[in-house]
């Protein structure tokens, strides 16, 4: 069948008006019963609904599904959510997590109830897509940050079927993922549980993908493994827990902190993040999850006797089912009550802000190429923060006032001489 598409600015039905106003969850896909609308990746990589013109009956159905559209978004949870510090009881369990172990204890509960697990995986070439398990062993493959925006499927369509085929599901995502998928659902399932994750932002897959083909040429090898939460002792930086990990068919390994890593960076700078990331709606303690989970910043600082540098998760239950989750598996979990006050980090009060060469980087990116940008604006932002980490030190010694005043008394007598 042939068909066409129209860009949003040409069709008069419009899915989204802007691109920081689409978060990628796929809800609107999902939810079109004539296949209407399909993915595609902008220049950028990140995908986006189109509209099949000649397919579409404008029933509006994706306009009424968009959860980042106020009228749409709904968080139905406790108020002021429960704070915990959790570590499995587990170790081993623990230093095969991104944190402390605690997606597995609730995946755990589920499977043991017969139940099936979403969450995001590899495909065979290392693209980060969402997968289901039904096995532990298969649920092993969704543990630990993938640091890319997971290209859905049909994700949301298979949720449901397992739920009307009355199985036990837990969704693990982005919180724009669940709240996509409960107003993809738009009702309540009793046998629906759901995690969010507190997220810096999604990275772009071209970027991942332009990363993995410079490491695979540096390493004149395929990769065979990914992991960019790689747990271990460093002599640098001490017991890390965010560290990229790559091993090559060759056997080669590459090791990299997240301060060295060229992706991580580009990541943490927020270079390469989705459009509605910086915009995001969901950086508050309002979340669509049952269970939101994290890293539990500062535990150091906050519940220093708890901190044995294998990771601890930051646990925020917020609703009736996440309260049952809590209690049905906190038999195998060493945890702390803590409060918001304590566990507070910037992912929960605001979006991450647009790196301050943002836009210049991504002209020279689409023009040079992901290497040339990423030395260039790494190069650049770290001379940057340098600058600002000085001001900063000179103030607080009070040494920059007084510089200042120096140089503005030799301007002058210079001037009058």
């Amino acid at each position: 069948m042939k068909y066409s598409t129209q860009s949003n600015e040409s069709y008069n039905l419009k899915l989204f008006e802007y691109k920081y106003t689409c978060c990628g969850c796929t809800a609107c896909m999902s939810i079109c019963q004539k296949q209407a609308i399909i993915m595609k990746p902008d220049e950028d990589g990140f995908l986006y609904p189109q509209i099949i013109e000649n397919i579409c009956v404008k029933c509006e159905q994706c306009i009424k599904v968009c959860p980042v559209r106020k009228e749409n978004n709904f968080v139905k949870n406790l108020g002021k959510p429960e704070v915990y510090a959790v570590k499995h009881k587990n170790d081993q369990i623990r230093m095969t997590s991104s944190s402390g172990g605690m997606f597995v204890a609730i995946s755990d509960y589920i499977l043991d109830k017969g139940g099936v697990i979403y969450g995001a995986d590899y495909n065979n070439n290392f693209v980060v897509c969402h997968k289901r398990a039904i096995t532990k062993e298969k649920r092993d493959c969704l543990k630990g940050s993938k640091y890319v925006q997971s290209d859905m499927g049909q994700t949301y369509q298979q949720v449901k079927q397992d739920l009307d085929n009355y199985m036990y599901v837990l969704f693990t995502g982005t919180s724009c993922q669940v709240s996509g998928l409960k107003t993809y659902l738009n009702k309540e399932y009793e046998r629906l549980y759901t995690q969010d994750l507190v997220c810096h932002g999604v990275p772009s897959p071209k970027v991942f993908e332009d990363y993995k083909a410079y490491l695979t040429k540096e390493y004149n090898s395929e990769i065979e493994y990914i992991s960019f939460r790689h747990k271990y002792n460093d002599d640098k930086y001490g017991p890390s827990t965010q560290t990229m990990k790559i091993i090559f068919k060759n056997k080669k390994v590459y090791i990299k902190h997240s301060s060295e890593d060229i992706f991580y960076k580009l990541f943490l700078h927020n270079f390469i993040l989705r459009p509605s990331c910086y915009r995001c709606i969901y950086t508050n303690l309002q979340k669509p999850g049952d269970i939101t989970l994290a890293d539990y910043w500062k535990i150091e600082k906050t519940i220093p006797d708890f901190q044995d540098g294998k990771g601890i998760s930051l646990v925020l239950v917020n609703t009736k089912k996440g309260k049952e989750m809590f209690a049905n598996v906190k038999e195998h979990l060493d945890f702390k009550v803590s409060n918001t006050e304590d566990c507070i980090q910037y992912p929960l009060q605001h979006p991450s802000p647009y790196a301050p060469k943002y836009y210049p980087f991504w002209k020279d990116y689409m023009k040079w190429g992901f290497l040339y940008a990423a030395k260039k604006y790494l190069a650049l932002d770290l001379i940057g923060r340098m600058k600002t980490q000085m001001i900063r030190l000179l103030k607080k010694a009070r040494l920059l006032e007084s510089a200042q005043a120096i140089k503005h008394k030799l301007q002058s007598n210079y001037t009058r001489s």
